[in-house]
């Protein structure tokens, strides 16, 4: 059904990994950039769209709305990107150049939870506290997982568990 994808919720994990160094000069000068244009081409086709991002470390869970360097002062003030935006190129450049000075991982591998860690940036306490107002009900949810290593989960979940909070 056409009408079902009108509005649409993306998060994006960014494995912040040492194996990731390449990955991540390509996603700051390439993926974000050519996602912004695709994003755009397409908008035609959806009321409204969403873009949040994350480090794939769940410590914190928090959307990133500062990139490497400095504040990327999403129009609206929110800790994600809206369709609706004037600078959405500037947006996509500046949060795709991804900030990992927050993250509490050890980088042990501990850092490689792209799904646990879009997972916690929808629950309590993110859901309501830093990440509030950005999960919407009558949104098409999409995940985007960037990393070049399986989830590296802390915990005993097994991928059907991950599925099933997500």
């Amino acid at each position: 059904d056409a009408q079902s994808c009108r509005l649409v919720d993306v998060v994006i994990a960014v494995d912040p990994s040492g194996s990731m160094e390449e990955e991540l000069i390509a996603m700051r000068n390439d993926v974000f950039p050519a996602f912004a244009e695709r994003l755009l081409a397409i908008s035609d086709d959806l009321d409204n769209f969403r873009v949040a991002t994350l480090a794939a470390c769940p410590l914190p869970a928090n959307f990133h709305a500062v990139g490497a360097s400095g504040a990327c002062d999403f129009v609206g003030g929110n800790v994600w990107i809206n369709s609706d935006s004037e600078n959405i190129n500037d947006e996509f450049a500046c949060v795709g150049d991804i900030y990992l000075d927050d993250i509490q991982c050890s980088g042990q591998n501990d850092d490689e939870q792209p799904v646990s860690a879009v997972i916690a940036s929808l629950e309590e306490p993110y859901l309501s506290g830093d990440n509030a107002g950005f999960l919407r009900d009558d949104a098409l949810l999409v995940v985007i997982a960037i990393t070049d290593e399986d989830e590296q989960s802390t915990t005993m979940d097994g991928a059907q568990e991950l599925y099933n909070r997500l």
